[in-house]
């Protein structure tokens, strides 16, 4: 019985080995940084659901933002979008208060992730990616 104890133990041990380096190995998906944010929205539409119901946003290539919300895309607005230390950057004439708003991105497929200090505050679904950005991993 000693041997056949040893060679489960064995055996599981090297599963437990095998499971932790792929789990080490596996690729992290980063925020993206500066450049990559640029090329990843430049000219992109999202959608997404928020507090006035469904919304559209298009991050023109001039650095100009337009929005519409609502069901019957009632709310319209439009501003400015950048890139600050990593980060996009947006602000509204109206929207979120004329407030700016800057957040960490994450691309993950179609959807894009919104983070603040790390934290995702928000997801949204792209509508017109057309070259996936490198994900730094």
């Amino acid at each position: 019985m000693t041997t056949g104890f040893l060679i489960v133990t064995r055996a599981t041990a090297l599963m437990v080995v095998l499971m932790a380096t792929l789990t080490i190995t596996a690729p992290v998906r980063a925020e993206l940084a500066g450049d990559q944010i640029t090329a990843a929205l430049s000219g992109q539409s999202i959608r997404g659901t928020g507090p006035s119901g469904p919304y559209r946003v298009t991050f023109h290539p001039d650095g100009t933002v337009q929005g519409v919300a609502g069901l019957n895309d009632e709310f319209q607005d439009s501003g400015t979008w950048w890139v600050k230390d990593n980060s996009l950057c947006r602000r509204y004439e109206t929207w979120f208060e004329g407030k700016t708003g800057c957040y960490q991105i994450r691309i993950e497929g179609r959807v894009i992730l919104w983070l603040i200090d790390g934290i995702v505050v928000s997801k949204d679904q792209i509508l017109s990616l057309t070259t996936p950005p490198d994900k730094g991993t």
